[in-house]
């Protein structure tokens, strides 16, 4: 008998193995170029890395909840534009920083993959500059307590190339996709996880083509 471990090993070999030859062949593909992907969790950060591409964001590495992420977008260079301060309430074992919403209140920032604030704030600002305001996507994952009324908030954005992923199907929002396995299972980990031998990532599951998003076709 195979055990999980002995299966896990496995894969990672295999996956070592494919997953390059499939991200050629997704760069091979795409034919969109200098764009900034917005999210509120990691997978703007793996998709810049799987396609060889600049990190034209400053939201890489981090998180932010739902609701302060919606606010975030919604007026996007303004935020960008202010100071990040710490948040010593958020007791992690990684910095927080926030930023002063416009009507009162904070908007958190988790700097889940650094280990210092400065530097994370630093990088933060010199990613921001680079942003392409002309080649803007948008993407979230519905997670970490994100209510109804963030999806809808999320589907009135003014962005032209945005979606989110959600744990449940919501048909009613054009800009919605649930996040399930192409075997028809709930997604149980990350977005960004890869789920099978070849390398491709939950984002890219139940019929979503990233690609085809970053080039700006029809999905």
């Amino acid at each position: 008998m195979i055990t999980q471990k002995l299966k896990n090993k496995l894969n990672t070999i295999l996956q070592s193995y494919f997953k390059p030859l499939k991200n050629k062949r997704d760069r091979k593909n795409l034919k969109n170029d200098n764009f900034s992907i917005i999210t509120n969790h990691c997978m703007g950060g793996f998709i810049y890395h799987d396609l060889g591409k600049k990190f034209l964001s400053p939201t890489i590495n981090l998180k932010i909840l739902p609701d302060d992420f919606i606010e975030f977008v919604k007026h996007l260079e303004y935020y960008l534009s202010q100071e990040i301060i710490p948040a010593p309430e958020k007791k992690e074992k990684y910095p927080v920083g926030k930023i002063k919403r416009i009507e009162g209140g904070y908007i958190y920032i988790y700097f889940v993959h650094y280990t210092d604030f400065n530097e994370a704030v630093k990088t933060w600002h010199n990613r921001a500059k680079r942003i392409n305001w002309d080649n803007l996507f948008i993407m979230m994952t519905a997670r970490d307590g994100c209510q109804y009324s963030t999806l809808q908030d999320f589907d009135k954005l003014k962005y032209e190339s945005k979606i989110c992923f959600t744990s449940e199907p919501h048909t009613e929002f054009t800009s919605c996709k649930y996040a399930r396995l192409d075997n028809g299972k709930p997604l149980k980990g990350y977005i960004s996880d890869m789920v099978n031998i070849y390398g491709k990532r939950a984002f890219e599951c139940n019929g979503f083509d990233y690609i085809q998003f970053l080039n700006k076709e029809k999905v």
